[in-house]
């Protein structure tokens, strides 16, 4: 491959080559959440106030699940 990456489509599909060299897995796992993420916002419905309380629900259901661990330490 001379290029960083490959772009062709097949049936319902894109597939996606890229350079290893170039590209670690790392990297390219956190760019396909962030378009995961991208689509899902794209779609949503809800409101800024909403994604707000969402994310602060998402939060403490978060800290109350780990903290024990946390504060453990």
């Amino acid at each position: 491959m001379t290029s960083a990456y490959n772009l062709t489509k097949e049936n319902q599909e894109i597939i996606v080559r890229l350079n290893q060299d170039i590209f670690t897995e790392e990297k390219l796992t956190k760019f396909l959440e962030y378009l995961m993420l991208e689509n899902i916002s794209a779609s949503s419905k809800l409101n800024e106030e909403q994604a707000k309380q969402l994310a602060d629900d998402i939060d403490t259901t978060v800290w109350n699940a780990i903290k024990e661990r946390i504060l453990e330490e």
